[in-house]
């Protein structure tokens, strides 16, 4: 279990009684066959480089990038697995049709284009290993204003779905009904905040919300509402919206910035789109590849040690064989900084937009963390 090191060892300890000892509390065993060893691993996996370069720099080192005078460990960053939990329309309006028909051909209606860009989603092997959960709205089978209607899927898979438990449970849903969204979203957000706290930070929870109208029928469904209470969990719980509709973009683009994703702006499909379902499918692409990244696994240290959340760092690794520090920055006012899911109880290494952007491109080859080395921390941006 992840503790921080009791302040006995820095106020009475000199740095070099217990940086060898990696994040050991200054009586705590260190197993010296491990370290002997060099490459202990911990309880995920992670194998941690103890050979430390004491400020010795070589290309490509992590530690040697935190500090010329630090003797850490270093361990390979594990991407979290994604469940993702997507919070579908299926009002009455999702049959109107929407976009360019193909010469001699009627365009499809959203919920058809929809479905076909959705089953390609989750039959994609892009897909592989992400968990998808679906909430639609609105339950037509209770009072569809009831936020306990939306707290559970109605269907959810691993994918690829190649049991077809994702297809077949939109083949055999009717469309029908308003749109209750602000319901719908207070539900499956309740949902998501429950596979968190299970998942203690071993996974990455997001939601989709893929609309077609503005909010309708129930007390409070708003869009200033809806905004506020995507706003509430935005640090620990990412929202995208994806909008299939034309004068939805001031709307959604409200609860895409209040869900901190996407720059602020939904993904919208109009009717200048020459196809629905290829740009449905585009959107959900770069939902994947955007939840997918930029957040990290705390590794455990390694045996018989204690992890000091007061000395971790992060590093990334180019192709051209460079460590590049990525400072601590605990509001991400620093975007190219780093940041703890909960800075008093971390789980969780999330990376601020900036250098998540970074990370995504073709110039880094992994992301490492720097363990037994002083925090280095950005200088905030006013």
């Amino acid at each position: 279990m992840l503790r921080r090191l009791r302040r006995t060892c820095s106020r009475y300890s000199s740095a070099a009684s217990c940086v060898p000892f990696l994040l050991a509390a200054c009586g705590g065993g260190s197993n010296a066959a491990e370290h002997a060893s060099g490459t202990p691993t911990d309880d995920t996996g992670n194998s941690f480089d103890n050979a430390g370069t004491n400020g010795e720099a070589r290309a490509g080192d992590p530690v040697s990038a935190v500090g010329n005078r630090c003797a850490g460990t270093s361990a390979n960053l594990n991407g979290l697995p994604l469940h993702l939990v997507l919070v579908l329309d299926k009002s009455g309006s999702m049959d109107e049709r929407l976009g360019a028909p193909a010469p001699g051909q009627s365009s499809p209606s959203k919920w058809e284009a929809a479905k076909l860009a959705l089953n390609e989603f989750f039959s994609s092997a892009r897909s592989a290993g992400i968990t998808l959960d679906i909430i639609p709205f609105p339950n037509t089978s209770t009072d569809w204003c009831v936020e306990s209607a939306y707290n559970a899927p109605i269907a959810s898979a691993i994918l690829p779905d190649t049991a077809k438990k994702l297809s077949g449970s939109l083949s055999g849903m009717t469309t029908g009904g308003s749109t209750p969204t602000n319901p719908a979203l207070h539900g499956a957000i309740a949902y998501a905040k429950g596979l968190q706290s299970t998942f203690a930070g071993k996974a990455n929870v997001a939601l989709i919300l893929a609309t077609d109208g503005e909010p309708e029928s129930c007390p409070n469904n708003t869009v200033p509402e809806i905004a506020s209470h995507v706003s509430s969990v935005q640090e620990s719980l990412k929202t995208y919206v994806i909008g299939l509709g034309d004068q939805l973009e001031s709307s959604l683009n409200q609860i895409a910035a209040a869900g901190g994703t996407n720059n602020g702006k939904a993904f919208l499909v109009t009717s200048t789109s020459a196809s629905i379902a290829n740009d449905l499918g585009k959107a959900l692409s770069t939902i994947r590849a955007a939840a997918l990244s930029c957040s990290y696994e705390l590794p455990a240290a390694p045996a018989g040690q204690t992890l000091d959340f007061n000395q971790v760092n992060v590093v990334y690794g180019t192709k051209d064989d460079r460590a590049v520090l990525v400072k601590h920055s605990a509001d991400c006012s620093d975007p190219s900084g780093w940041r703890y899911d909960d800075e008093s109880a971390p789980r969780t290494i999330l990376l601020c937009d900036s250098v998540c952007g970074t990370v995504k491109g073709d110039t880094v080859q992994r992301v490492d963390v720097v363990l037994g080395c002083a925090t280095s921390a950005s200088v905030p941006v006013n």
